[in-house]
């Protein structure tokens, strides 16, 4: 895919981030950048697992091969899964199964969402900590990801109380 191609299309997954963050009366606030950021960020995360992982030699040929490489990914053993973190490079986030976007999407009709998006948020956080998290001058660590939707509950709450 062409650099223009992909700067295109990343403008276009921002705005929609940002015209959903507005529909819900978040425009121009702190909360609409962390909900923008970290959904990008998230939707980066497993595109950059699923290419890194089709290029893997053990597991490759076989994400490749699938008609979706996510839904093969879901039939993983856990040692599949293992021995696919071992073999990616250090630079490629680590998602289970659980964490693909495609997952979460078909998942989304049996339940809470909110809760479902905030819990794989703070999961691939959890899992990815040692290589995906910043450290504050008190040498704590902040992690990559953090709750996104309490942020969209929080204003739309605020919203209807003054209503």
């Amino acid at each position: 895919m062409a650099h223009e191609e992909i700067t295109r299309q990343t403008i276009a997954l921002i705005d929609a981030l940002k015209g959903t963050t507005s529909a819900f009366g978040l425009a121009g606030t702190g909360s609409e950048y962390k909900i923008v950021v970290e959904i990008f960020l998230y939707k980066f995360f497993n595109d950059k697992f699923g290419y890194e992982a089709k290029k893997d030699k053990t597991y490759g040929e076989r994400l490749r091969n699938a008609q979706s490489w996510d839904k093969e990914y879901d039939s993983f053993s856990e040692e599949d899964i293992e021995e696919l973190f071992v073999f990616l490079p250090a630079s490629v986030p680590r998602m289970r199964p659980e964490h693909t976007l495609s997952h979460l999407y078909n998942a989304s009709g049996r339940g809470d969402l909110s809760t479902l998006l905030d819990s794989t948020l703070l999961d691939i956080a959890l899992l990815n900590a040692d290589t995906f998290s910043v450290a504050t001058s008190g040498r704590s660590k902040v992690n990559i990801f953090s709750s996104v939707t309490t942020y969209i509950y929080y204003r739309y709450t605020e919203a209807r109380r003054f209503r």
